[in-house]
């Protein structure tokens, strides 16, 4: 059999964003794996004290409006101990907002 007189073409070798993108995980990958057999901090241990108040469910706010205030509130986050901090509506998390996908809401924080 005969040699072709015009050679099959090379891939292209030239950088792209996707190159580049892959390239850059990997590096990524390669740069985190050694702190990922690092043992967990003493507050992240299993044997680390555990919050004892739940988290409430907050009112759900459904207007295309809403006004909403900044206070600072004391809150209890673990049982016995009250925490100062700044709130929407006063309290701890704030207030869930629902609205229809694509529907325009204003919100204004005083």
């Amino acid at each position: 059999m005969a040699a072709s007189p015009n050679p099959p073409p090379q891939a292209s070798v030239r950088p792209t964003r996707r190159r580049a993108a892959g390239a850059g995980a990997v590096a990524a990958g390669a740069a985190l794996a050694p702190l990922l057999r690092v043992p967990l901090p003493a507050a992240l241990a299993a044997d680390a004290p555990r919050f004892t108040t739940r988290l409430r469910r907050m009112p759900v706010l459904t207007k295309s409006r809403l006004r909403i205030p900044i206070v600072q509130a004391d809150v209890p986050v673990v049982r016995g101990e009250r925490t100062l901090m700044w709130t929407f509506g006063g309290t701890f998390p704030g207030p869930t907002i629902r609205r229809p996908a694509g529907s325009t809401t204003h919100v204004t924080f005083v």
